[in-house]
């Protein structure tokens, strides 16, 4: 209450101090003098200086509290639809490698010289396995024989639900490798290794069996 009062005070002396300088005022005091002393000034100008610093604090930690709120909100959410039917969600190496034996079936050049890379993901559980946050950044790359990583192409493949005690071939796209050739696809930071690439040039060679 008395904090409230205080803010009150100050807000109307902010009030006076404007309407004092105003030259409407000063035509109707002609003959008055009013005095406002330097240490007035300061004072009421710290007054206020603390007021709208309270205030705009307070403010900042409202829409905070929002935003955090509505983000964790939305994970949670997402979450709750990635697991729907039963799928357990797979979205970090522990998982993959514990529910899944995954290996790269291919890595195909393309006629722009683009690359498709085929990976087979084996479920050999009794529950559907879902591989969530495939457009996350850093989730899945392509690491040439060089040693220099690309991110795959824009994608609409955020999620790939693999069935139970099934297998499905999932195809992720990478930019021209600039006269290099795929050596590893790192997967939620795990990698495997390339051992089959076809160039757009050669001849078609047998896939790696699952």
């Amino acid at each position: 209450m008395m904090k409230r009062e205080r803010y009150c005070s100050v807000f109307w002396a902010g009030l006076l101090i404007l309407a004092l300088s105003s030259p409407s005022f000063a035509e109707e005091t002609k003959e008055e003098t009013v005095t406002v002393t330097k240490e007035d000034m300061k004072e009421i100008q710290e007054g206020l200086q603390s007021v709208f610093g309270d205030l705009f604090s307070a403010m900042g930690g409202i829409v905070t509290g929002m935003t955090q709120g509505m983000q964790e909100g939305a994970k949670d959410m997402q979450s709750q639809l990635d697991s729907a039917g039963g799928a357990e969600v797979i979205a970090d190496k522990e998982k993959l490698l514990a529910l899944t034996e995954t290996k790269v079936l291919k890595a195909e050049q393309l006629t722009d010289n683009s690359w498709r890379i085929v990976l087979a993901v084996k479920n050999t559980q009794d529950f559907p396995v879902r591989l969530a946050n495939l457009t996350a950044k850093q989730q899945v790359l392509l690491q040439d024989k060089d040693d220099f990583v690309y991110e795959q192409k824009e994608t609409d493949q955020r999620i790939v639900t693999v069935p139970e005690r099934a297998a499905l071939k999932v195809e992720f796209f990478f930019p021209n490798l600039d006269g290099s050739t795929p050596k590893i696809l790192r997967l939620y930071g795990q990698d495997f290794p390339v051992s089959h690439v076809t160039k757009s040039d050669s001849e078609t060679s047998k896939d790696v069996s699952l």
